[in-house]
């Protein structure tokens, strides 16, 4: 629990289950995209908004549902009485931010086909589904809708593998052979900056998240991480503090804010997942907004054209 108050001391803007004021207005609409093999992957858009500051230097974040889940427990599940739902608050923050219906959940189900989610398909969430949502975002980054070089994700129980799989991807993609120095090269990844675990699953399908995690802790990419789990919660069986402390370990040798950029919390909850959700603001949507606003939204990355130099 010290590093949940560490973290809520440190960050000067904060989460409220409040009443919305009257002269935010979100918006928001639907989008489809196509992962490698066809499959359709809904997801709802939230744009940064322009009086929330300059829309090329937004950070983004991507909401993703549990088992069984849809986008539908962030889009209005996430919500408050009286108040704005989780990706509104980011959105009123400054971010781009997108939830995520992954394939065969919500309405990312082939219509006529076979909604039984197969091993294989955890893969496909993250090596097809997630990076068709990470081309729509170079192509609104392109637009200087955002900056895709500063991306926080937030899973849930089975996504939770799928995304640090997808950063794993991320963080392996080669920059473009478009400059004689490699530091002048252009990238195509290396743009996860933050993940936000609730109840993270061990494994899905053949994904492990601690083979991932292995990969993602190395102290020179930077990444910042988030475990929450309800103190309570019989499945967790220490799972989200094995990552927290999986993390860390990376970090070994580094001193001040470089290495105080891991967190867990462990609300007096059972409840599990997105089931976390209006249970416990101080302990799960309040430092998890904050986590988000000074591990993504404060990094100092200007924006960058992502083409390669070749291509311009």
């Amino acid at each position: 629990m010290t590093r949940l108050l560490t973290l809520a001391i440190v960050c000067a803007v904060g989460w409220t289950a409040g009443p919305s004021p009257a002269f935010a207005q979100n918006t928001s609409r639907v989008e489809t995209v196509k992962s490698e093999d066809g499959m359709g992957i809904r997801f709802t858009y939230y744009p940064a908004m322009k009086e929330k500051g300059t829309p090329q230097d937004a950070p983004v974040a991507i909401l993703l549902h549990g088992a069984g889940g849809s986008r539908i427990v962030w889009d209005k599940g996430s919500a408050p009485t009286g108040g704005k739902s989780f990706p509104e608050t980011l959105q009123d923050a400054g971010f781009a931010v997108l939830t995520v219906d992954l394939r065969k959940h919500g309405e990312s189900v082939p219509t006529g086909g076979d909604a039984k989610i197969f091993p294989t398909d955890y893969q496909a969430m993250a090596l097809g589904d997630l990076v068709a949502i990470k081309a729509f975002l170079k192509d609104e980054h392109q637009k200087k809708a955002l900056n895709m070089g500063k991306i926080g994700i937030v899973a849930a129980d089975m996504s939770c593998p799928v995304a640090a799989a997808f950063a794993e991807y991320d963080w392996k993609a080669t920059p473009y052979d478009d400059a004689p120095v490699l530091a002048n090269r252009t990238p195509r990844g290396q743009d996860v900056r933050a993940l936000v675990f609730l109840s993270p699953d061990s494994t899905a399908g053949r994904l492990k998240t601690t083979a991932s995690v292995n990969f993602l802790r190395a102290k020179e990419f930077n990444i910042a991480f988030f475990g929450i789990a309800g103190a309570t919660d019989a499945q967790d069986k220490g799972q989200t503090k094995k990552l927290y402390e999986l993390f860390k370990s990376g970090s070994k040798g580094e001193e001040g804010a470089a290495a105080d950029r891991f967190f867990i919390s462990e609300p007096k909850l059972k409840d599990r997942g997105t089931d976390l959700l209006r249970k416990a603001p101080a302990a799960v949507e309040t430092p998890m907004f904050n986590f988000l606003v000074k591990y993504v939204k404060e990094v100092v990355l200007p924006w960058q054209d992502r083409r390669s130099k070749l291509e311009r």
